[in-house]
């Protein structure tokens, strides 16, 4: 199997992220983090894979939203 290679890139550049970086991004646990993903329907169905993705935008949206 083949190690993923991941790139530096700006913040704003980033359009989807993995449960790792959504935990670093929320600075929350992994829990937390899905329950937060689930809440904002921000799951992202990639074709011919399993992975887990979320849609960053939708994240930050559904924050801005619900922040008192």
């Amino acid at each position: 199997m083949n190690q993923r290679k991941y790139r530096e890139s700006d913040k704003n550049e980033i359009l989807i992220t993995d449960t790792e970086g959504l935990c670093r991004m929320l600075s929350v646990g992994k829990q937390t983090a899905l329950m937060i993903a689930e809440r904002a329907e921000a799951r992202v169905e990639l074709p011919f894979t399993k992975l887990r993705r979320f849609n960053v935008e939708k994240i930050k949206l559904y924050i801005s939203e619900n922040s008192h």
